[in-house]
């Protein structure tokens, strides 16, 4: 239920940042896509050696003015995990969140460091191997929130590059899935 209410207010809010005339759009901000690669290190809350993975994501994002920007976005992780010797658990993450971006600046130059904080809904399908042999799988999905800081750096009128690195935590059945994440990507305004 609660993962339907949120697939439902992801849509509408993108609708209607779609549904933005052209002529306001290009007045008070401008939209842009946004693709890119993650890396990602596991802090499970568990007693495990640290794993890590790589992963994508792609947003639509609207810079609202120069201080805030609105994202939705779309991340997958695969084989994320925790190990010891005699466990090996592995979680295939994707999540769905909608970010706000802060810029502190009072206006965009080449180089704008950014604040990000974002709330959206997580699926994980999870294995584990124990000592060789398949113990078992599962899937579960739940809220999950992120915390990060970024720099844009702008090349052109069409294209800036970002670097990013967050905190992301699930809540309640995804409580034991949290990481830390670095990104690279770039953002395309048409």
């Amino acid at each position: 239920m609660r993962r339907n209410v949120f697939k439902i207010f992801t849509v509408l809010i993108a609708g209607f940042i779609m549904s933005v005339p052209g002529t306001v759009s290009a007045e008070k901000g401008s939209f842009y896509l946004s693709p890119a690669m993650g890396y990602h290190v596991d802090a499970f809350n568990a007693d495990m050696d640290r794993d890590n993975s790589y992963g994508f994501s792609f947003a639509l994002g609207y810079d609202i003015n120069d201080s805030f920007a609105v994202e939705a976005q779309a991340d997958k992780i695969r084989d994320l995990g925790a190990k010891n010797p005699v466990s090996d658990l592995d979680a295939d993450l994707t999540g769905y969140s909608l970010n706000l971006k802060y810029y502190p600046a009072s206006s965009k130059d080449k180089i704008n460091g950014y604040v990000l904080l974002g709330l959206g809904w997580m699926e994980a399908e999870a294995s584990d191997n124990i000592a060789g042999y398949q113990k078992g799988n599962g899937e579960a999905d739940d809220m999950w929130g992120r915390f990060g800081v970024g720099s844009d750096f702008v090349v052109s009128d069409k294209i800036t590059f970002f670097l990013e690195a967050d905190y992301s935590q699930g809540f309640s059945d995804l409580n034991p899935i949290d990481y830390y994440s670095g990104k690279i990507g770039f953002k395309l305004y048409p």
